[in-house]
């Protein structure tokens, strides 16, 4: 048994970390031992050790995995965190996603649902991250778009979670999540910016 964390700290000064049963399944920074209780880990991260606990005998798999996940910690730290939205969004599911999480974990075809769904929304995530990072017209970033096809999912697939998760209230998670769906219905990655309202990123000034 051992603490794997994923980043060196949040804004309030916590870890993104959670137990894992050895340093196999660890992608980030492992220590022996259980994790501190001021130590927390968002549901990506939680997610994200799961499957990497889940797929370690499969080396092929293993390595598969992790891009994903980079991307979206990376769309997590560079986008949700610099937007009042984001940080709303952000504030629901670490609330509520270790409970989240046992739910799927419980459920195998909605965990493979979720993951489905994740997918698609790291391809999005990467074209909003290079959108977010080039304004050159020369990179093509920023066309892709939430369709019709993924909003239709992300509803029955919140649907069916609050149905089967009787043991914990998501009643405000599921009805805001719900409408930040319905908010992002049809937009480009561009336009999912510019509703996020993101800062822009601080780039470094050229030596003199």
């Amino acid at each position: 048994m051992g603490c794997c964390c994923y980043s060196e700290s949040n804004p309030d000064g916590t870890h993104n970390c959670s137990n894992v049963s050895g340093s196999d399944a660890c992608q980030g920074l492992y220590t022996e031992g259980p994790c501190p209780a001021a130590s927390q880990c968002f549901f990506m991260g939680q997610l994200g050790l799961y499957i990497a606990e889940q797929t370690s005998a499969d080396i092929i798999l293993s390595l598969a995995t992790r891009p994903v996940f980079t991307v979206l910690f990376d769309f997590r730290d560079l986008i949700l965190r610099r937007s009042a939205l984001g940080r709303e969004f952000l504030a629901l599911y670490t609330a509520h996603g270790e409970q989240a999480l046992e739910v799927l974990k419980r459920h195998p075809p909605l965990l493979r649902r979720a993951l489905a769904t994740l997918l698609r929304a790291a391809v999005l995530a990467q074209d909003a991250l290079r959108a977010h990072s080039y304004s050159s017209k020369e990179v093509a970033a920023g066309a892709l778009k939430i369709d019709a096809t993924m909003t239709t999912e992300l509803r029955a697939l919140i649907r069916d979670f609050a149905a089967v998760a009787s043991k914990h209230d998501f009643s405000q998670m599921v009805t805001r999540y719900g409408a930040i769906i319905d908010q992002l219905d049809g937009l480009t990655t561009r336009e999912i910016l510019q509703l996020l309202a993101v800062d822009p990123l601080q780039k470094p000034a050229l030596a003199s």
